[in-house]
């Protein structure tokens, strides 16, 4: 009996390399081959230094490095939620045998020019969407068909798909921020290109009122290597002197993680070969805030879909559009701002910053194997960044109004902060502009007292050896209210660094510029411990002079309230 068993797993031995020799003109992988029969590895455990081949079904339940992997045809292997199959060299799939990776799993590759074959089954689940709600895809396979994405009881509307055209003409309502750019449908039946992006519209079997979860699925051979992707770009120097701002219309790029695990933004937005290319920012999709069956003013959807969803990130960190929920309004986990981590099937604009165009460029490197790295799917806790750290003292402002009538109450927030490399100017890495401004709610800094260039975001501004207590970080804010209503707005405040709210060692303030019996005068609160409150009954419109942040009060009483 032991005889035959040696002799079955060295005939399976020897047709695995026959099989490998007849496909393709590449001499066999240098690593030994363990045989997966159903019951034992012919050659022991599959690690680094072994080529996983499967004869029968298996599923990898723990993160996995081996040096190939090779599914034959009557195998189905599958890789579960949340692990990282780490593969050295190629991966390669004899039909009908299948390798599948579910919701949240990795394939990790290290080796750029290995070539793949054959297809895998790449699964990713959205966060709850309604049949109104967008979600970002792409694609992490070639030649994936749109449509293909979803089963038959989950497809959307055949005109629900669409494209960036970065080169069309802008709608009228954003002709003043886009120098060129704007939706376009596309053809259900249409392959995805690599590293581009496409919004799909939830399930038309979904409803408003009662979201679900779509279940999507990539079919195909895993991208692997460099890839570029085209972009329409336009110089961006915005002036930090003069008012309006100089060369402020800029032109955005739709693309996405092209690869079947998480993509290091830091990575990406680092890398020389995009420093000149693309901008220092990238804008993910959240779909925080409900729709509204409305019509829009600025365009002729019947469904409203706030321009605030956007969340943002860049060297410096993420800022996010909504409150988690239950979460207090002075701490790191008060909001859905983005990690870092591009998730697998994940589209994103960028802004194309050079007029001649230039490819944006992915690469193995920028790819991140860690099995958390590929959880935060858009519509966490910070994670390690896979370039060199850098010191970071930041403050995140937030502004929301929580006497709104809406479910989900409008929020916004944003970033500023003193950083290794930043400068007081603009810098591409550490200051990222506001992404279309929305008057319903808005916050913003700006660089100086004196100018409005530009509306930042987030803003990075210089780390100094011993800190400047007379820093004045100027604010800007915009709300809308309801005729014949009040309205109540609460700005609220955490750090880290050297401003942590429980052992930070420098104190920061929210500034208010007031008129008291005629004479204008600074009121200074503590927001870093207590959220600030105010009331309004009309409509705000990129007030910068009332609010700024401040390391230093100036009168004997800091107001909490």
């Amino acid at each position: 009996m032991k005889k035959i068993t040696k002799l079955l797993t060295l005939l399976s031995f020897f047709s695995f390399f026959l099989t490998r020799a007849q496909s393709t003109s590449q001499p066999p992988p240098p690593c030994q081959a363990t045989i997966w029969n159903g019951s034992v590895w012919s050659n022991g455990f599959p690690d680094i230094t072994k080529t996983a081949v499967f004869d029968t079904s298996y599923t990898i339940s723990s993160n996995l490095s081996i040096c190939a992997i090779y599914v034959n045809p009557a195998a189905s292997v599958t890789v579960i939620s949340g692990v990282v199959l780490s593969v050295t060299d190629e991966v390669v799939v004899y039909f009908p045998g299948s390798l599948i990776f579910e919701n949240k799993a990795s394939l990790f590759q290290i080796n750029p020019n290995a070539l793949n074959e054959g297809q895998i089954i790449y699964k990713r689940d959205t966060p709850l969407v309604s049949n109104f709600d967008y979600t970002y895809w792409s694609s992490p396979v070639q030649g994936q068909i749109l449509d293909a994405m979803f089963t038959v009881a989950e497809k959307p509307l055949f005109d629900k798909y669409f494209f960036w055209n970065a080169s069309a003409a802008p709608a009228p309502s954003l002709a003043n921020f886009y120098h060129s750019g704007n939706w376009a449908n596309i053809v259900n039946s249409s392959s995805m290109n690599t590293a581009n992006g496409y919004i799909i519209r939830g399930p038309q079997s979904f409803s408003t009122t009662n979201p679900g979860i779509c279940h999507a699925s990539f079919y195909g051979t895993p991208n692997n290597g460099t890839l570029t992707t085209p972009m329409i770009g336009r110089n961006y120097v915005p002036s930090a002197t003069t008012n309006p701002c100089v060369n402020t219309k800029i032109n955005m790029n739709f693309i996405g993680n092209p690869y079947p695990s998480a993509l290091d933004a830091d990575s990406f937005l680092s890398d020389i070969a995009n420093t000149s290319i693309v901008g220092g920012a990238i804008y993910q999709w959240s779909h925080n805030t409900q729709i509204a069956g409305v019509t829009v003013t600025a365009g002729d959807n019947l469904y409203n879909y706030t321009r605030n969803d956007y969340t943002v990130y860049n060297r410096l960190g993420g800022v996010g559009t909504g409150r988690i929920s239950n979460a207090q309004p002075n701490s790191y986990q008060n909001s859905n701002r983005p990690n870092g981590k591009i998730a697998a099937g994940q589209g994103f604009f960028i802004q194309g910053i050079n007029t001649t165009g230039g490819n944006a460029t992915f690469s193995n490197d920028m790819r991140d194997p860690a099995n958390t790295a590929n959880n935060q799917f858009y519509k966490g806790a910070e994670v390690v960044s896979l370039v060199a750290p850098i010191t970071k003292n930041r403050i995140w402002v937030s502004i929301e109004n929580p006497s709104s009538l809406e479910a989900i109450k409008p929020f916004k927030e944003t970033l500023m902060g003193f950083a290794t490399g930043a400068t007081n100017g603009y810098d591409r890495a550490f200051d990222a502009k506001v992404f279309t401004a929305d008057p319903t709610i808005n916050i913003y800094s700006l660089t100086s007292l004196t100018t409005v260039c530009e509306p930042l975001t987030i803003q990075g501004r210089a780390l100094l050896s011993t800190f400047d207590v007379n820093e004045v970080i100027p604010l800007g804010y915009s709300v809308s209210v309801p005729s014949a209503t009040t309205q109540s707005f609460t700005l609220s405040a955490f750090g880290d660094g050297i401003f942590n709210n429980i052992n930070g060692t420098q104190r920061y303030f929210l500034r208010e510029s007031v008129i008291f019996n005629g004479i204008a005068q600074f009121n200074y609160y503590d927001i870093k411990n207590t959220p600030y409150t105010f009331t309004t009954t009309s409509n705000v419109t990129d007030n910068t002079s009332r609010f700024a942040i401040v390391f230093k009060a100036h009168n004997t009483k800091i107001k909490n309230t």
